[in-house]
């Protein structure tokens, strides 16, 4: 089985350029002033015209990831930047998550009280939820996991695996979760918010060997 990879908080073109190259499924930009990581609207949309002008057999998918953002601003993200997905990472309630009609994914706190399986049955209607390590209303990206589980066999085409993952402990993460899609956005930096080309290139060929 093909297990899918995210690399999420990508700043530069060479960033995306890279990703589309080594066949990554998806790239997140991240529209959170408080991010490291964060870009621009005017940013996001050169990148993602770059990514749809530049030559490659398969092009992720562009992700645009927020932190309880008003409606406005992720109107005006879908208008300019034209995501494939929108990425909801804070408080943010399925109606407000559903309003723009348009595919979304939403992000669960693993280190939250509330039953993750409750949360993401909340949010039927996304197309994925992300199980991350993060209190609600925070960033993540923190480069911290939380104690894996299997996930449940009838959920798995809905989740996909986020928080601390890197090339020392991807293949570990892999087995205990069973998991068929990774996110991972520290685990691939150099420093915190600079995208390591080699990081990107190993952890790839750690999941995708052949």
């Amino acid at each position: 089985m093909t297990i899918k990879i995210k690399y999420c908080g990508l700043k530069q073109k060479e960033e995306v350029e890279l990703a589309s190259k080594l066949g990554i499924d998806a790239i997140g930009l991240v529209f959170v002033s408080k991010s490291p990581r964060y870009v621009t609207i005017e940013e996001g949309e050169k990148l993602s015209l770059h990514l749809r002008n530049f030559s490659a057999s398969k092009k992720p998918k562009v992700v645009a990831l927020f932190v309880n953002p008003t409606a406005e601003y992720v109107a005006e993200v879908l208008a300019r930047v034209k995501p494939d997905v929108l990425q909801f990472h804070g408080q943010e309630t399925p109606e407000f998550c559903r309003q723009f009609n348009h595919t979304y994914w939403k992000a669960i706190a693993m280190l939250d009280n509330q039953p993750w399986v409750q949360s993401v049955n909340c949010y039927h209607d996304a197309e994925y939820c992300l199980l991350d390590s993060y209190q609600s209303g925070q960033l993540g990206g923190s480069g911290e996991a939380f104690d894996w589980f299997n996930f449940p066999v009838e959920l798995r085409h809905r989740l996909i695996l986020a928080g601390g993952l890197n090339i020392e402990n991807i293949n570990q993460a892999i087995n205990q979760t069973q998991t068929q899609y990774l996110d991972v956005s520290s685990g691939i930096e150099s420093s915190r918010g600079v995208k390591s080309p080699l990081l990107m290139k190993q952890l790839f060929h750690l999941v995708n060997p052949s």
